[in-house]
């Protein structure tokens, strides 16, 4: 394990947890990955303010803070793989730290299956990090007038 991975911890992700990524605030071009206040996502589904989609994440800490998040969903013969690191954290190397964690974690719970994710088509430094980690690129989409990256790792 390297130095950076060491400093990442996963746990069980609250409700407090959902609150606290209702509030971070990213700089463009990042911000359209900003969510609603608490109340809007709870009342539009998202799932940090569901209780039952909650239960699919996974808090990631830094010294015992929040610092990001995954979410694990089985579908389609394979595992989706949401996550994100709180603005503070961004660009500081942690993202291979982070992916471990998700990697691993998916291993442990859907062992065999592939873990796809999502990425958008923008977000060099990201898609680097997924590259790096073993994800390979298997298409690319628009939703909503953005550009997408489909992207998959093998278990």
């Amino acid at each position: 394990m390297n130095r950076t991975a060491a400093v990442l911890t996963a746990r069980p992700f609250s409700e407090e947890d959902g609150r606290a990524v209702c509030t971070w605030r990213y700089p463009p071009p990042y911000d359209v990955y900003d969510l609603p206040p608490w109340e809007t996502a709870r009342a539009r589904g998202y799932g940090v303010a569901d209780a039952e989609k909650r239960a699919q994440f996974t808090a990631v800490c830094r010294g015992g803070a929040l610092a990001g998040f995954f979410r694990l969903r089985p579908e389609d013969g394979g595992v989706t793989l949401g996550l994100g690191l709180a603005p503070e954290h961004c660009g500081q190397g942690l993202g291979g730290a982070l992916l471990a964690l998700c990697i691993g974690a998916a291993a442990a719970r859907f062992p065999g299956k592939p873990l796809r994710l999502e990425v958008r088509a923008f977000n060099a430094r990201a898609i680097r990090c997924y590259r790096a980690a073993g994800f390979c690129e298997t298409g690319r989409f628009s939703r909503a007038g953005a550009a997408f990256v489909r992207m998959e790792r093998e278990s």
